[in-house]
């Protein structure tokens, strides 16, 4: 068996509050040996080494490592998503609200 290297990238929108969470959950998701990880405008590289008798094999072993923590890492921030999602939905509502009323005018007085 032999150790392969084998970069991996995929394609990922993610809130840029939610950046760093994500960098720390995919840390945590990978097996050892942890792989280099590089997120940058929008792309997720990472660089695995896995144990494997083939090239292909190695391939194969790599892209389910990594399907398997990037979706263990969405899943682990699906809650702080949601919660920063409900936060924005009231500040949107909360902020429509206030400009959809009709201005305040005082009690109309009479001239006599």
């Amino acid at each position: 068996m032999a150790t392969w290297t084998t970069e991996l990238e995929a394609r990922v929108e993610v809130d840029e509050e939610l950046k760093g969470a994500l960098m720390a959950a995919l840390v945590t998701a990978f097996p050892e040996p942890k792989p280099a990880l590089v997120f940058g405008s929008g792309r997720l590289r990472a660089r695995l080494e896995v144990e494997a008798d083939h090239e292909l094999e190695a391939a194969r072993l790599a892209a389910d490592r990594f399907a398997k923590a990037l979706e263990k890492a969405i899943l682990e921030l699906l809650p702080r998503g949601e919660r920063l999602e409900k936060r924005r939905r009231r500040r949107r509502k909360s902020g429509s609200s206030e400009r959809s009323r009709p201005p305040v005018s005082g009690p109309a007085e009479s001239c006599s």
